[in-house]
């Protein structure tokens, strides 16, 4: 009996699925990016600016250094405001307008209202990747000291320490959402807790490195992962919709670290090697927005009205105009 030859069918297929991966890489918008001028002395994990231009961005390097940067003019300059001795990894804010940092070795870093930033050292020296405050004066911290060594746990205003959970997961991230409902994004997996992070559970989704959620209005809100996967939900995770597959066969490789939406349809996703990727729609269409070097890997975004704002590694910021 002749032998066949095994590569006249595999190549065609490696052929086609090459062809179909390509096919679903989108159309690149040229964008013109001013690199803002900033103190920051090592990268920037997290940005945010208010309504009144006034904003926070955070960074540093994880054993050594750490700061926080301040923009009074939303987002055109930034200058250093503290420096830690660690790296400050999560910015967050509550309805109260308390803020809130966390990082290396237990640091926190607090702002209440007008007042000026208070540093204290939780108990529990761990690596907090994701804060989020509560109302009550207390906080949510998420980390990990690899992927499948994560923690959850909560801690009120005097630095006591309760409801600690180990995980299997590193956190990567926190939110809140509708009925103070908490959502962690962590890695291969997603968590709930609907008693202030006294208990947690998992929610039904696996499948990727789930890297930064954004809750728009307590209901909507959006969730992406390392492996290119794209959420969406619009009753506070109760239940979601695939935006897109990051572990389909056909689709190209694009590494989200981060994302910011300055309203349900408007919002962008960020990544390794300069990616940033625009939707008008709600996630139904995205635009990438070309012009950032492949070089930097970018972890945060911000709008400041029709401005947007992305930082990364090596402390680079960048703005434009939305497109």
């Amino acid at each position: 009996m002749k032998k066949i030859n095994p590569l006249l069918y595999t190549l065609p297929c490696v052929l086609f699925l090459a062809f179909m991966i390509e096919s679903c890489k989108m159309e690149g918008l040229a964008t013109a990016w001013h690199l803002v001028p900033n103190d920051a002395p090592s990268d920037v994990f997290h940005l945010s600016i208010g309504q009144d231009g006034r904003g926070y961005a955070v960074g540093g390097k994880t054993w050594y250094s750490g700061y926080i940067l301040l923009t009074t003019n939303g987002g055109e300059t930034w200058q250093i405001l503290q420096e830690d001795t660690k790296a400050i990894l999560d910015l967050n804010r509550n309805s109260s307008g308390t803020w809130v940092t966390t990082g290396v070795d237990g640091h926190v870093w607090e702002k209440r209202d007008t007042g000026i930033w208070s540093f204290r050292r939780l108990p529990e020296w761990r690596i907090n990747r994701a804060i989020v405050p509560l109302n009550d004066g207390s906080v949510i911290l998420g980390g990990g000291s690899g992927f499948q060594f994560g923690h959850l746990f909560r801690a009120d205003s005097t630095d006591q320490v309760s409801h600690l959970r180990e995980t299997d997961n590193l956190i990567n991230d926190l939110a809140v959402c509708a009925n103070q409902r908490l959502i962690a994004a962590a890695y291969g997996a997603v968590f709930y807790s609907d008693d202030q992070g006294e208990s947690w559970d998992y929610l039904d989704l696996t499948g990727d490195n789930f890297m930064a959620i954004e809750m728009i209005d307590g209901l909507t809100g959006y969730m992406v992962g390392y492996g290119g996967t794209i959420l969406k939900t619009t009753d506070a995770w109760h239940s979601w919709s695939t935006i897109r597959n990051g572990d389909a066969l056909t689709t190209a490789d694009t590494p989200f670290r981060g994302l910011a939406f300055k309203d349900e349809y408007t919002g962008v996703l960020v990544g390794d090697a300069g990616t940033v990727w625009l939707t008008r729609d709600g996630g139904t269409t995205w635009v990438n927005l070309l012009g950032i070097s492949a070089s930097i890997d970018l972890t945060t975004a911000a709008f400041y009205g029709s401005t947007l704002l992305v930082g990364g590694t090596g402390g680079h910021l960048f703005s434009t105009t939305l497109p």
